[in-house]
């Protein structure tokens, strides 16, 4: 039943009622989960450092629970001050000593040192037929360097060109090459692929080229785990190659496997703005799915409770292991797994409970997940369908059963995650909602039928390819929602990213608005709610953002924000445009929204190289920008075609600056030093970028694009002095003449470069030039993102691997 006057949610939502008047629903399991997070996060952040601190904080519970044991109050709080203690504890044990492992750390000082590596695969890449690349991660057991043996072990990133053919897991290989501790591209407020391995244990890098790259030393040991779940993952990959029509391969490889590397960036992008890129990562959404339809389909054959639990554990595990056995489909399956307990002790099933067991165990195993945007929306995602599933579908109790739990599924799945998904896409899809009571069921169906099919591939092969192409009207409809959703005007904006605060306050939201719906005179509960919700939309924003700028990582090209004392924001250049590098959405745009940034005042392309305005079409098509400038020589490269066509288009002003002009800025200036309005037309290009020098208080920036010796010397014969320059054309040899460095005068210099199609652009001559003279090099290869603010007057600079205290190659 259902009335105002006393309705249940029903069993499954842990025997929550509409209640007046009685006590509230003690859960002390909660208390401590949240306590733990909340003492690995304060650990992470410094503000419980050490051992002492924690253990005071230890003591000092002991001490509440002691002489204050008989109030309940105190005893909460009392257990919540030890878990803390014991949450901070646990964080600064895991991360004392130094950073990275004992090879990461030699590597790092032997940059050039050739090295011979042996060990054990893990966590290979699902090598398909024709592929040219794979990767996967080499825990090493065995060092050899300049033929001498060392006993240094470590985690080593493989990245392997033209491969021979698949590695298992548990294999153990032999490959030889130099490390490198830069995994990816790091920059403020960005997740890039050196974060998620960091936090995996692996420090270090190496590339291979050549079917010969990879010696094949034993196969994997036969009591492997890992090595069988991976040969199966390969056999399913096999066998669904030859069931499934190729049209829709891709599809089914990326939700039942987890490869998505066939699929094309722009085709993510349309998952993503359309908010149904969940369905795309082998995570808590598949799991809670096959938990919701096969408990559902169990319900109309198995009437025991207990042995329905039972089975619904052993569909979610076996689904687990035929999907890879990945981190993130366990940890969902174990978080099932708690909560269906309650049902073989013939208890009321408690989602919050459940999960905040879940949470501790996961904790205490790996306290950096608490950081691990994966793991973060996987938790959320089978979370909010354990604790709103059942209270939605009263809710929708008159339709039809089917209908009701797979709407209550879709709509529950997406309560949670929501500013999560935000924080990590930067997208608020409109129509998700919608998009998803059509995605979510099809994703249901098509993951059973890939069970099917995988399942009758092995046992009835003939009978495998009728499930196989049942698969293509499922996907082609899944495909043709996204589409139409994606290319409808209006249906997503563009959000930054949302503040610590702001994601608190959202979840309050949340959880007051469910106790609205379960109290008798829900108004009060209401009203909160809607308070929650304004501070949500306040504290979206930092109230005050500092100034700065940043030098990004964006490998061989140059981007640089600045934002003043008084908020203007300038973005010069942004990166390249390449395929496989797309700086401009993969670094320039995450960066801007993860620093709260939704408009530019000034964009400026120093000259129309790709590498330095390839990255900016993205941005001038994703942020509202006041003012775009050039350098005054107009050229006919595509570049500057493409930047003059999109500003034409969103009618933004287009302005053409050179020496003498000033770009007006709150709080400080930024003059343009060159090119001069008379500089040749028939110069090089690089020549003619626009040399631009910052200056506010304590700041005072030289920005030089490309110019090389010529455009050097006449930008000598004015005053050009700067406490930071950014080294002229990626710090190469055709540039960063003596003369120039003499009259700029730096005290550091910032180099943006990287590996560019094997060749190193940075000249160790001109590196030399700068420290003969005691400027400090910062390099974005090394550092990651080179940052500059002001701290009690002083300026302050420092790297972003620094920051994160990261390995890297001390010598700049």
């Amino acid at each position: 039943m259902c009335g105002r006057a006393g309705c249940t949610y029903g069993r499954h939502s842990g025997g929550r009622q509409r209640r007046e008047g009685n006590a509230p629903v003690k859960r002390p399991v909660v208390w401590v989960a949240a306590a733990l997070a909340a003492g690995i996060w304060a650990a992470a952040t410094g503000l419980v450092p050490g051992a002492a601190a924690p253990i005071s904080l230890c003591f000092a519970a002991l001490v509440v629970l002691f002489v204050r044991r008989h109030r309940s109050a105190s005893q909460r709080v009392g257990l919540a001050l030890s878990f803390f203690a014991a949450g901070a504890l646990l964080w600064n044990g895991r991360h004392a000593g130094p950073p990275g492992d004992a090879l990461s750390r030699y590597s790092a000082g032997h940059p050039d040192a050739a090295f011979v590596l042996e060990g054990r695969v893990r966590r290979p890449d699902l090598l398909l037929a024709g592929a040219s690349y794979t990767r996967f991660v080499l825990d090493v057991d065995l060092v050899r360097v300049d033929g001498k043996s060392f006993p240094l072990r470590g985690s080593v990133f493989v990245r392997w060109t033209d491969p021979s053919g698949p590695v298992f897991s548990d294999e153990r290989v032999r490959v030889a090459g130099t490390l490198d501790p830069a995994l990816g591209r790091v920059n403020p407020g960005v997740e890039s692929i050196e974060d998620y391995l960091r936090r995996r244990g692996v420090h270090t890098a190496i590339r291979l080229r050549g079917p010969e790259a990879v010696d094949r030393v034993a196969p994997g040991r036969r009591w492997s785990a890992s090595h069988w779940v991976s040969r199966l993952r390969r056999i399913e990959a096999d066998r669904l190659r030859r069931c499934v029509p190729e049209t829709v391969l891709e599809f089914v490889l990326c939700v039942w496997l987890g490869d998505r590397t066939e699929m094309t960036s722009e085709e993510y992008a349309r998952y993503v703005v359309s908010g149904t890129a969940h369905i795309l990562s082998v995570s808590g959404v598949h799991a809670g799915i096959i938990y919701v339809s096969g408990r559902m389909l169990l319900g109309f054959v198995l009437r025991n409770r207990r042995l329905r639990a039972v089975v619904t554990m052993l569909f979610v595990f076996v689904f687990a292991l035929v999907a890879g056995a990945r981190v993130a489909t366990l940890r969902a399956a174990i978080m099932i797994a708690l909560y269906l307990m309650a049902d073989l002790f013939e208890r009321e099933p408690d989602a919050p409970t459940a999960l905040s067991l879940s949470g501790i165990l996961f904790l205490l195993h790996t306290p950096d997940i608490l950081f691990d945007p994966g793991a973060q929306l996987s938790f959320a995602s089978i979370g909010s369908i354990l604790v709103f599933r059942e209270a939605i579908s009263v809710f929708l109790e008159r339709l039809p059963r089917l209908l009701r739990d797979g709407l209550a599924t879709t709509l529950a799945v997406q309560i949670l995650p929501f500013p999560l998904a935000i924080h990590r896409f930067h997208i608020l899809p409109l129509a998700a909602p919608l998009a998803n009571l059509a995605v979510v069921p099809l994703l249901t169906v098509t993951l059973w039928l890939c069970l099917l099919t995988t399942a009758c591939s092995l046992v009835v092969p003939p009978a495998a390819p009728l499930f196989g192409h049942a698969l293509v009207p499922v996907v082609y409809s899944i495909r043709g929602v996204v589409a139409f959703v994606a290319h409808v005007r209006g249906s997503h904006l563009y959000l930054v990213s949302p503040t610590v605060l702001a994601m608190l306050c959202y979840w309050a939201t949340v959880a007051f608005g469910y106790r609205a719906l379960a109290a008798l005179r829900p108004k009060p509960w209401a009203i909160g709610a809607a308070l929650v919700l304004a501070a949500t939309w306040i504290c979206w924003r930092p109230f005050s953002p500092r100034p700065e700028v940043v030098f990004l990582d964006v490998g061989h090209g140059d981007a640089a924000f600045i934002r003043s004392p008084e908020g203007t924001t300038v973005l010069i250049d942004g990166g390249d445009s390449i395929e496989y590098i797309e700086a401009g959405r993969r670094v320039v745009a995450p960066f801007l929204w993860a620093s709260h940034v939704s408009h530019l005042d000034y964009v400026v392309m120093t000259h129309p190289d790709r590498d330095h305005g390839g990255g900016l079409a993205y941005v001038i098509d994703h942020f509202t920008v006041g003012r775009v400038i050039l350098n005054p020589l107009a050229t006919d490269q595509r570049v500057e075609e493409e930047i003059l066509a999109r500003c034409a288009e969103r009618r933004i002003p287009v302005q053409r600056m050179a020496k003498g002009d000033t770009i007006p800025i709150a709080g400080g200036t930024l003059e343009v030093l060159h090119p001069p309005s008379t500089w040749p037309p028939t110069s090089p290009n690089n020549d003619a970028s626009l040399v631009l020098r910052l200056d506010w208080p304590g700041m005072d920036v030289l920005f030089t694009g490309d110019i090389e010796v010529e455009a050097e010397t006449a930008v000598v014969s004015t005053d050009c002095r700067a406490t930071v320059l950014k080294a002229p054309h990626h710090g190469s040899r055709t540039s960063s003449s003596q003369r120039f460095i003499d009259c700029v005068m730096p005290r550091h210099c910032v180099v943006s470069t990287g590996g560019y199609g094997g060749r190193q652009a940075v000249s160790d001559a001109v590196i030399d030039r700068y420290e003969h003279r005691g400027v400090a090099v910062w390099r974005t290869d090394r550092l990651g993102a080179i940052s500059l603010r002001q701290r009690d007057g002083n300026l302050d600079i420092y790297g972003e691997r620094q920051r994160r205290g990261y390995v890297y190659e001390p010598r700049l």
